[in-house]
C-alpha cells in the first residue's frame, strides 16, 4: 500500500508541475440553423474563460465568464460576418426569423434553470424579451410528476414568441410575447395530469402542447381559451427555423467546419 502511495503521489506532483492555474480566452462555434427562408445560416459562438484545476488526473477544468456572439454566413461558407455585439451567458438555442426581420437566442443565466430570450434585429441591436424563472423547488410530493424543459420559441411567421415552463406543481404557464414590439401579449396557465411534455408550433401558426406520449394536447392562441386537439405527429422542429431546411438539408456543426448533408424533407418544419 505505501508503494502504491508513493507512486500516486510522484503522480500528482509530476502532473502539478505542468499544469497552468492560469485563466486562458476560450472561443468555438457551437451552434448553426437555417433561416426561415433557407437562404443563409446563423452561427453562435461561444466564449468564456477555463483553466485547470487542482486535480489534473481526473482532466477536469474550470470555466467561468460566458458570453456569445452571432454570425451569419452563406450556406457555403462564404461572406461571414457579425450580426451581434457579446451577450451574456451560455446560450442554449438559436433561431434565425430572416422573414421577420431577427434573430432570437436563449441563454442559460444559471444552473437552477433560469434563462433569458434576446431578439437581435438585422442591424444587431439585441433587446431583452423575456427572462424565463428557475425551475420550481420539488416539494410537490411524489403523486406529481410534472416533466417540461423551459424553453421559447418564434412562431413560423415570426410575429409570435412563445415560452412555457412548469409554474406550480401541477400547472404550465404559457406566455406570449411579441418579439418585435418586446411586449407581452397574454400569458395563459394550464392546470396539466402528470407526464412529460413539449411545446412546438404548427404551420398554421397554432402553438400545440403536448404530452410526450400523445395522450393529451392543447392548442393556444393568445387572449383566447385552450382547446384540445390532435396530438402531433412529432416534436421537432419546432419552428421554420432550425438545423433542417424545407428541402431537407441539415446543418450540423463540425470540429472545425459547417457540414450540410441531404435527408429526407420529412424531417423538416411541417411534419406536425
Amino acid at each position: 500500500m505505501m508503494r502504491l502511495f508513493l507512486i500516486s503521489s510522484v503522480m500528482l506532483i509530476s502532473a502539478c508541475s505542468f499544469t497552468d492555474y492560469n485563466w486562458q480566452p476560450v472561443s468555438y462555434d457551437t451552434h448553426v440553423v437555417w433561416a426561415d427562408d433557407d437562404s443563409e445560416l446563423a452561427v453562435g459562438t461561444t466564449f468564456f474563460e477555463e483553466r485547470d484545476t487542482f486535480l489534473p488526473l481526473f482532466d477536469e477544468t474550470e470555466k467561468r465568464r460566458f458570453a456569445y456572439r452571432l454570425f451569419l454566413v452563406k450556406p457555403d461558407g462564404t461572406e461571414r460576418r457579425i450580426i451581434s455585439t457579446f451577450l451574456p451567458h451560455q446560450l442554449e438555442h438559436l433561431y434565425y426569423m430572416k422573414k421577420a426581420g431577427y434573430l432570437l437566442a436563449e441563454s442559460y443565466v444559471d444552473m437552477n434553470g433560469a434563462k433569458q430570450v434576446h431578439a437581435i434585429d438585422l442591424q444587431g441591436k439585441a433587446t431583452l424579451i423575456a427572462s424565463i424563472p428557475p425551475l420550481p423547488d420539488d416539494d410537490c410530493g411524489e403523486e406529481t410528476e410534472i416533466e417540461l424543459t423551459p424553453r421559447a420559441i418564434p412562431s413560423p411567421d415570426g410575429q409570435l414568441l412563445a415560452h412555457a415552463y412548469r409554474s406550480d406543481c401541477q400547472k404550465i404557464t404559457v406566455g406570449f410575447y411579441s418579439p418585435v414590439n418586446a411586449m407581452l401579449i397574454d400569458k395563459q396557465i394550464l392546470e396539466v395530469p402528470n407526464g412529460h411534455y413539449e411545446m412546438t408550433w404548427r404551420q398554421d401558426n397554432m402553438l400545440i402542447l403536448a404530452q410526450t406520449n400523445l395522450s393529451e394536447a392543447w392548442k393556444l392562441t393568445p387572449e383566447k381559451p385552450p382547446v384540445i386537439t390532435p396530438a402531433p405527429n412529432c416534436f421537432q422542429p419546432v419552428t421554420r427555423s432550425s438545423k433542417v431546411s424545407a428541402s431537407g438539408k441539415v446543418v450540423r456543426m463540425g470540429e472545425k467546419d459547417i457540414y450540410i448533408s441531404d435527408t429526407e424533407t420529412q424531417t423538416a418544419f411541417g411534419c406536425q
